[in-house]
């Protein structure tokens, strides 16, 4: 289980939370997510806060949020 936070001076804090290979944004405004591999390759999106991680290994990610109409970028590391 693991846990970042997004604030970069233009949305509402943002939390990330990984826990039964689902990675959750809690925050208002949530509108989609998407993970990506650091070469830039789309593994997981979802229209929400929550997407299924299942398929994918351990490793370094890109998380990209929607929220507000506003799009931020987090790194997260996977660890199985």
């Amino acid at each position: 289980i693991g846990t970042a936070a997004i604030n970069d001076g233009k949305i509402e804090q943002l939390r990330l939370t990984y826990g039964s290979n689902i990675l959750k944004v809690k925050g208002t405004g949530v509108e989609s997510l998407a993970v990506y591999t650091v070469d830039g390759r789309r593994v997981a999106a979802a229209n929400g806060d929550e997407v299924h991680l299942n398929a994918m290994g351990a490793g370094l990610y890109l998380v990209k949020v929607k929220a507000n109409g506003i799009t931020t970028t987090q790194r997260i590391e996977i660890v199985k």
